[in-house]
């Protein structure tokens, strides 16, 4: 077995209080007595994670959940090469623990690419940045 580094111990963390509530997920019912319409919240790591309340409602009334900005380019990678996916995965967890449903939310938004993809991109004039930043996101949330 291997050892935990910071980043797996930080991810671990920030997926414990929202699951230490236990499952709360009661919307497939109520949805199928309003027509399987479900309903969702747009949602921020930090608000899952330091608010247990706020996380059950989530649990309890939303059959699916969008990230606010948890999985945008500045919050993902700030600065070139430096991943951080922590907050990302964190809703992940929440979303399956819940087992509900995840959408994402503009891959690429002008207001939240990084200053320094930016530059790169003016500089070069190329798109393979974009395509980098695609399969980097992609791939790790592909299911």
């Amino acid at each position: 077995m291997g050892t935990l580094d910071r980043r797996d111990l930080l991810k671990a963390a920030l997926a414990v209080p929202a699951m230490l509530v236990g499952p709360t997920h009661t919307v497939d019912a109520e949805a199928s007595a309003y027509g399987g319409r479900l309903y969702g919240a747009a949602v921020r790591a930090e608000a899952l994670t330091g608010d247990p309340r706020f996380a059950r409602r989530v649990g309890a009334d939303c059959g699916w959940i969008t990230p606010e900005i948890d999985f945008k380019w500045n919050a993902l990678e700030h600065r070139r090469g430096g991943w951080w996916f922590e907050r990302a995965d964190a809703i992940v967890a929440f979303a399956r623990y819940e087992r509900m449903g995840l959408r994402g939310h503009t891959l690429l938004w002008e207001q939240s690419t990084p200053d320094w993809a930016r530059a790169e991109m003016a500089d070069r004039g190329d798109w393979r940045l974009i395509e980098r930043w695609f399969d980097a996101v992609l791939g790790r949330y592909a299911e």
